[in-house]
């Protein structure tokens, strides 16, 4: 036997409202049950403490008779059937009724007694109380009353219980056949006339629940397909429009196939191209150790007569000095002392030390920058170039002043780029002098500094020239571009110097203003070696 929804829906609810009374119920038989336990309990409370009172003057002086009365009267009490009394040493003084083990609550209770006892408080005017136990009290209560009171309540809850339930099952089963089973009989009625054929049904339901909606979306139903039925004509006009459409939309195919074939080979030229766009970059970039290498030779071309003086002041020392010591061991009169002779010597070794480290920087210098990165001190990079550029600068008198930080962190940079940086700008500078002072010279001033929160290595190359506008700044490390006469400079120094720092994470600002000179910052990020154990 299948069960409609109806069916259903009426017994899911009586089973909830049968869970709900029935928790319902138990809830109320326990609390009358704690309430009439806890009444029980606090009337055998009241006896147990009036037979203790009247219990605690007879038991003090010994009155058997009397105790006697207290106990019968006791046990005549409702619900009492057994009554003790123990005195001190824990002998029963007094046993009236039977005692039970089973469907009975017990009770019992110390006797006190409050005596006066001598202290020093007493000597001094004072008395104390000390309370003494004399005896016990037991008392033993029945409860199959209370259990009677029990039964009926639940009897009572019970009867409430299966009511409940009964009315609520009837109203629930007229309430859903009502509510749920008469808009779904006539749901069922259109659905079969419909089948029949007739779309001019309409359920007649206007309620606003959601059967209601159901049925108005069921008549809106009926009205489309009302709508919708077409006739044959009308079914092979609309299958000769799809067949045009397919065909359409084949042409359109066809198409976009042609059009993917394109981009591919759209695709093949790019990947050419960026190919070719490859090679120029390597060739560009060949082009510019070139032109770096290129530049550095010019450099030195520029600095040999210098250097040559340079070098050429400390070997006239030595060889003067080697003549003096020749001239001395040759001569027939006193040879140079030891101290004497050791001090030609130090001139010797300081000449010599002189010319070593000028060559060392030249050739530092000239090699073609295939140097690794390496961890380097900026400090160390800048003096080299000071010593290569120093007497060119001082035939001009060119002074540089230098303020070089103590606390700088090394950097990780290619050495003889860096070199040919600090070359370049310094050559810079000194053009600039000499185009506003000529002979007069003027200073550059090269400073270092450690920015501690940026984590950053800083140097600054200031001069005295003639500065530059703010036009000639913002085009400054463009190719090609330059500011000299013809013959004086390419326009490449400056943009080779850029992407120099560039390839070192670093930075290059300029700053300048015509008449008084011109300051480059460049800025470089620090290096920390890891430690090692």
């Amino acid at each position: 036997m299948k069960l409609g929804i109806s069916q259903k829906i009426i017994l899911l609810f009586i089973f909830l409202v049968i869970i709900l009374t029935a928790g319902i119920g138990t809830y109320f038989v326990r609390r009358e049950r704690t309430m009439l336990l806890s009444e029980f309990d606090e009337r055998a409370r009241m006896l147990l403490s009036s037979a203790v009172t009247n219990s605690e003057y007879p038991l003090l002086v010994g009155d058997v008779e009397t105790i006697d009365k207290i106990g019968k009267g006791i046990l005549k009490q409702r619900d009492v059937v057994f009554y003790e009394i123990i005195d001190k040493e824990g002998k029963s003084v007094l046993q009236e009724g039977t005692q039970k083990e089973r469907g009975v609550r017990k009770y019992s209770s110390p006797i006190l007694t409050e005596r006066q006892t001598v202290t020093e408080e007493l000597l001094l005017g004072s008395k104390a109380k000390v309370s003494e136990e004399i005896g016990k009290v037991s008392l033993t209560l029945s409860i199959d009353s209370l259990m009677e009171k029990i039964n009926e309540v639940r009897k009572a809850i019970g009867l409430l219980v299966i009511l409940g339930i009964v009315l609520a099952s009837l109203f629930i089963n007229l309430l859903v056949r009502f509510v749920l089973g008469r808009p779904i009989n006539r749901l069922m009625k259109g659905i079969e006339v419909i089948s029949g054929g007739d779309l001019s049904y309409k359920v007649p339901l206007k309620t606003r629940d959601e059967i209601g909606m159901l049925a108005t979306s069921f008549n809106r139903m009926t009205e489309e397909l009302q709508k919708t039925t077409v006739s044959r004509d009308e079914l092979v006009k609309e299958a000769t429009e799809r067949e045009k459409a397919e065909k359409e939309l084949k042409e359109a195919y066809d198409k976009l196939k042609q059009v993917n074939l394109e981009l591919m080979q759209e695709r093949s030229a790019i990947m050419n191209m960026l190919k070719d766009l490859e090679e120029a970059n390597k060739d560009l970039k060949r082009t510019q150790a070139q032109l770096i290498q290129t530049a550095k030779m010019a450099s030195i071309g520029q600095l040999a007569a210098g250097l040559a003086h340079e070098i050429n002041n400390p070997l006239t020392g030595v060889l003067n000095n080697v003549q003096l010591i020749k001239m001395e061991m040759e001569s027939k009169t006193e040879a140079l002392s030891p101290a004497e002779l050791k001090e030609v010597l130090d001139v010797i070794e300081e000449s010599a030390l002189r010319c070593k480290k000028i060559t060392q920087s030249l050739l530092d210098f000239s090699h073609a920058s295939k140097a690794a990165i390496q961890p380097i001190l900026v400090n160390e990079i800048v003096e080299k170039v000071i010593n290569l550029i120093s007497y060119e600068l001082r035939l001009q008198n060119i002074i540089i002043q230098t303020g070089f930080s103590g606390q700088l962190p090394l950097i990780q940079g290619n050495p003889q780029l860096l070199q040919q940086v600090f070359m370049n700008l310094i050559a810079n500078s000194q053009w600039a002098i000499k185009k506003k002072s000529g002979t007069e010279g003027g200073t550059i001033t090269i400073k270092t500094e450690y920015d501690s929160p940026k984590d950053r290595v800083n140097i600054y190359l200031s001069d005295a020239g003639i500065g530059m506008s703010s036009e000639t700044v913002n085009r400054l490390f463009e190719p090609f571009f330059t500011t000299k006469e013809i013959g004086e400079g390419t326009g490449l120094g400056l943009s080779v110097l850029y992407g120099i720092i560039q390839g070192h994470k670093g930075t290059i600002e300029v700053e300048s203003e015509i008449g008084k000179g011109t300051t480059f910052k460049i800025s470089l990020p620090a290096f920390h070696q890891k430690e090692t154990v």
